[in-house]
């Protein structure tokens, strides 16, 4: 077996480049498109594995819970920041996983685009927060332990809602980032269809335009907007927010961008 002091290198930077890859106490993912390339073994350790090779090939949100504590699909919020990073050149974010060892485990994430020639590739480095919060104090763990609280009630609406509603998320511009099982059900898309598509994907030409235009104004004031709209599958849709859970509803809205919510009435 050849030791470290045997693995040769064309120069310095290459040497120092690989033992700080390798010897680093954060860990340290590479990705290219959407699925783990290379870890360090603090990673392999940070993710509650044995082995590099339990991660390899594997899609980040597979080591998560289905949502994030900021209502996002994992999937749906790994493919948004790295889009990000590839058009920015970096990107960072909070992201939950699920650790083996420890149950859920939250973490600061960033991102940097270090693709080469043709090949698309993405450095993800990560700041472990419970570690963070051993070193600045028991303050920060008390406001923690209230997020974690914040999240499980978030869950738990986000599972009665994506039960009984069509749910979709968008950007400023109107772009799908997150849709629900129901949304997916409707449209006839997958959701790695839907994301980054405009939502009048769904739209069908007999609606006129000046009543979407008054749906987004409406729902971007951040007040409730009710109606009948036909889809693309000629299927009749109420747009129409629970008076109960409008407050929280709003709220979602102001924190997480657009969230239109619907019910079905078939034709």
């Amino acid at each position: 077996m050849s030791s470290k002091s045997d693995i040769k290198f064309t120069n310095l930077s290459e040497y120092i480049a690989s033992a700080a890859y390798e010897r680093a106490a954060i860990p340290i993912f590479v990705l290219a498109k959407d699925r783990i390339l290379d870890c360090n073994p603090a990673a392999v350790s940070y993710m509650g594995l044995s082995q590099k090779s339990q991660c390899i090939s594997i899609h980040p949100a597979k080591f998560a819970p289905e949502y994030q504590p900021d209502g996002q699909s994992s999937v749906a919020k790994a493919a948004h920041y790295r889009e990000e990073c590839y058009a920015n050149g970096h990107a960072e974010f909070f992201w939950t996983h699920s650790n083996k060892v420890d149950g859920l485990s939250e973490s600061y994430v960033r991102l940097l685009d270090i693709s080469i020639q043709s090949k698309s590739m993405v450095l993800a480095t990560i700041i472990d927060i419970k570690a963070l919060q051993d070193e600045i104090g028991r303050d920060v763990e008390s406001n923690r332990a209230i997020d974690s609280v914040n999240y499980s009630l978030l869950n738990e609406h986000k599972k009665v809602i994506d039960f009984s509603s069509i749910v979709s998320k968008t950007d400023a511009a109107g772009r799908i980032i997150y849709a629900n099982k129901k949304f997916c059900d409707i449209s006839g898309y997958e959701m790695d269809e839907l994301l980054g598509r405009n939502h009048s994907v769904i739209n069908h030409s007999d609606v006129p335009k000046t009543l979407f235009n008054e749906l987004w104004r409406t729902i971007k004031s951040g007040k409730i907007w009710q109606g009948v709209i036909q889809t693309v599958r000629k299927m009749v849709i109420v747009i129409s927010l629970i008076p109960p859970l409008a407050q929280y509803l709003i709220l979602m809205a102001k924190l997480l961008n657009i969230l239109p919510f619907a019910t079905i009435l078939r034709a």
